[in-house]
């Protein structure tokens, strides 16, 4: 009897279990359900959705695998990049190994895990995921998904310099954008194609899809790929020798947001219109370069020595030819033009030594500063030496913090810094001068101070002054003039369209998507704008609702960063 009743309490048990594991299981598939109903119009209520689950309560092998899928596609499309592949691996074993359960899952988990091994630098892995997503794509007559698998090989292609290969996958995306009727991924693939071409050295092809471009642009009054086109077809005819029809492209270019020209593009501007003969309106955009740019422009030394610039040429050469012992003789060798041979070799000495003088006085001022500097870090040691004991956790945490920006920094080195500046209206030198990958450091310091900071632990005096010099940075109105800047560099005018087609938004609704077309993760906004999570997610809603119900020319590309 003893035993009958043993038997049956074990059961009992062992059912309870097995039916609360059924009820979790069964919960956390409906919250995926809704996530993934959400992911595409409100990609943030998703990431709250999936956040709150939690992992350690999936038994179902299908259902973390879901989740971990799910979880990876919010963060991007929230602009969260990842580089660490503990999650999604996870979801492509999975569905790898179970290859009938959902092949669109396996797809998109191939796609992401491209992406995030793209993001982490290791190409030759990420290659063969999008590859493998792109079959998969292909499959199933997802022409769409296989576009943006091709068009994100090309990129990959791109940053490692092989020209031809990237231009071959810009090709294939565009013939899976047309395939799949997306009109305006379509455009826009067509544009990195003449890119991608223009870098192979193929600018008359490049030339052929940017004139049909053009035309379908000006139709439809996209400035935005009006501007893109003319851009890239003044460096095709620049390439080509085309010098006049060069000059031409750049003069349209910079008529439509004429603050918004790099350095390099004065250069080429520059350089076109003083091949082509148009020597005076090349003298006057010297002036106008070294006004906004100073030396930064980096005008062609010919061209200044032909119109008198004879300092500035000397500064050109001698960065040129830092090497070289004299720079009169790498003239003469070179045979510049008739004046600079002319350049009189007393006055080249006079230059050698103002420049050695000044050199000099660098120098001294150099080991001023390391003296100083050398004197300041010992009075700092010693002063946190007296510190207090509930500091020392933030002290470990600031060396954490600064190992972390150190690795980023080398990790980055190989990279091209891009200056960016914003001047005085008056057009004196610049208010305010920032580096790209000054603003990656300040969005890695948001992100590791908020992580840390959830925790009471290691909340103290200096934590706060770390708080305070980023919303010291975030309300000068110089910064925020930047980040605009920025964003419209980087994405065609992005915010110059939005603030046209959208206006009557609040101040705080417009900084919220300048920070979102940087691609600026959710920490990093919270941080700048001291805004709690439920809040930012309720502004992008209304945003979103806004957006849609203006229905404005750009609505699909600025839903894209909200």
């Amino acid at each position: 009897m003893k035993k009958i009743l043993l038997i049956i309490i074990v059961f009992t048990i062992l059912s309870t279990t097995l039916l609360k594991l059924d009820l979790l299981d069964r919960e956390t598939a409906k919250s995926l359900d809704s996530a993934c109903m959400l992911m595409d119009e409100q990609p943030g209520s998703s990431l709250n959705i999936l956040l709150s689950i939690n992992p350690s309560d999936i038994k179902s092998e299908y259902l973390q695998a879901q989740y971990a899928l799910y979880l990876t596609q919010a963060k991007h499309y929230n602009h969260i990049n990842e580089n660490s592949d503990s999650l999604i691996s996870f979801a492509v074993d999975f569905y790898d190994a179970n290859k009938s359960s959902n092949p669109i899952q396996r797809m998109l988990a191939h796609y992401y895990s491209g992406i995030i091994n793209a993001n982490a630098r290791k190409y030759s892995d990420a290659i063969t995921d999008l590859i493998k997503a792109g079959q998969l794509a292909e499959s199933q007559n997802q022409y769409l998904w296989l576009g943006r698998a091709q068009s994100e090989i090309a990129r990959i292609y791109n940053k490692m310099s092989a020209f031809s290969e990237a231009a071959a996958y810009d090709s294939l995306a565009c013939q899976a954008f047309r395939t799949s009727g997306d009109t305006v991924s379509l455009q826009l693939q067509i544009l990195e194609l003449a890119n991608s071409l223009n870098n192979a050295g193929r600018c008359a092809q490049s030339l052929t899809l940017l004139t049909e471009v053009l035309s379908d642009a000006t139709r439809q009054k996209d400035t935005a790929s009006i501007r893109q086109a003319q851009g890239l077809m003044a460096d095709s005819h620049l390439k080509l020798k085309n010098f006049s029809e060069a000059a031409d492209c750049y003069y349209r270019y910079m008529e439509l947001y004429p603050d918004k020209a790099t350095p390099q593009q004065y250069r080429s501007y520059i350089d076109a219109l003083w091949q082509s003969g148009r020597h005076e309106t090349a003298v006057r955009l010297i002036d106008s370069a070294k006004i906004k740019y100073g030396i930064d422009a980096e005008i062609p030394f010919e061209i200044l020595f032909e119109t008198g610039n004879t300092k500035e040429a000397y500064l050109q050469l001698k960065k040129a030819f830092a090497e070289t012992d004299s720079v009169l003789d790498e003239i003469t060798r070179q045979k510049v033009c008739g004046s600079a041979v002319e350049f009189s070799r007393n006055d080249i000495d006079v230059m050698e030594l103002s420049y050695q003088n000044d050199l000099i006085k660098l120098t001294i001022l150099i080991i001023l500063i390391i003296t100083g500097g050398i004197g300041a870090a010992a009075f700092v040691s010693h002063s946190r030496k007296i510190q207090k004991q509930k500091d020392e956790q933030i002290i470990a945490l600031a060396e954490e913090l600064e190992s972390i920006l150190n690795d980023r920094n080398h990790d980055s080195a190989k990279s091209e810094d891009v200056h960016v500046r914003t001047t005085a209206s008056d057009g004196n030198e610049p208010r305010f001068s920032i580096s790209r990958k000054h603003l990656d450091t300040i969005r890695l310091l948001c992100e590791t101070y908020y992580e840390s900071n959830q925790k009471e632990s290691i909340k103290s005096k200096t934590a706060h002054n770390v708080e305070q010099e980023i919303k010291n940075l975030v309300n000068n109105p110089d910064f925020q003039t930047f980040l605009e800047y920025l964003a419209d560099s980087e994405n065609n005018c992005i915010i110059n369209r939005f603030r046209r087609q959208m206006p009557g938004l609040s101040d705080k609704e417009y900084q919220i998507f300048i920070c979102s077309s940087l691609r600026l993760s959710v920490p990093v906004i919270l941080m700048f704008f001291d805004l709690n999570r439920n809040t930012l997610y309720t502004t992008r809603r209304r945003m979103r609702q806004k957006i849609a119900g203006s229905h404005p020319s750009d609505e699909r590309e600025f839903l894209s960063y909200l």
